[in-house]
């Protein structure tokens, strides 16, 4: 609180809101009121999509101005800044997927290169899915084809050439061994 007179000199207060006037004394007293958001809240969740292996088979990172740990679930408040978010300790066999953030209205919170800013008052949780690929089985192809090996492009070139070269090599013993 500031109080002032009709004088505009400054008047004491004593304690946090006594203030002591006299008759006939006309004073106007402001307060000026800043809001100081809470700290943001960031929980981090593993999800596991095949497999034998549990979310709490990892342990969950998110390193920033007040690091995070733990297993899937693990949500504290913390001080706002830029949080980088990552897994250690699963087991073999799995791919993990990139990171995923929610706010806690459920619309999408920004992440960038596994980097989540948090500002005071959000509420955001990040998600994980570690996927199970067996190491007989190759990675899944991006291009969203289901059977089968792909082939990629440099792949394609090598197999073309070769198969030319195939075709070209039994034309020639074919025509080599042709009788008259």
């Amino acid at each position: 609180w500031v109080c002032v007179n009709s004088g505009s000199s400054l008047w004491a207060m004593t304690g946090v809101d006594t203030l002591t006037l006299g008759y006939g004394d006309a004073v106007t007293c402001t307060a000026t009121n800043t809001y100081n958001p809470p700290n943001p809240v960031l929980t981090l969740i593993v999800e596991v999509d095949g497999g034998d292996a549990t979310p709490t088979d990892w342990v969950v990172h998110g390193d920033g101005p007040n690091n995070l740990t733990g297993q899937t679930g693990v949500s504290r408040s913390v001080p706002p800044g830029v949080y980088t978010l990552y897994e250690t300790d699963g087991p073999d066999n799995y791919k993990a997927g990139s990171w995923v953030c929610t706010n806690s209205d459920g619309s999408s919170h920004p992440i960038i290169d596994g980097k989540v800013s948090l500002t005071g008052g959000d509420s955001v949780t990040c998600r994980v899915i570690n996927t199970y690929v067996t190491a007989s089985e190759p990675p899944p192809d991006p291009g969203g084809n289901t059977g089968g090996y792909v082939l990629r492009n440099h792949e394609r070139t090598t197999a073309l050439g070769l198969l030319a070269l195939v075709v070209a090599s039994a034309g020639l013993c074919f025509v080599g061994l042709r009788k008259r």
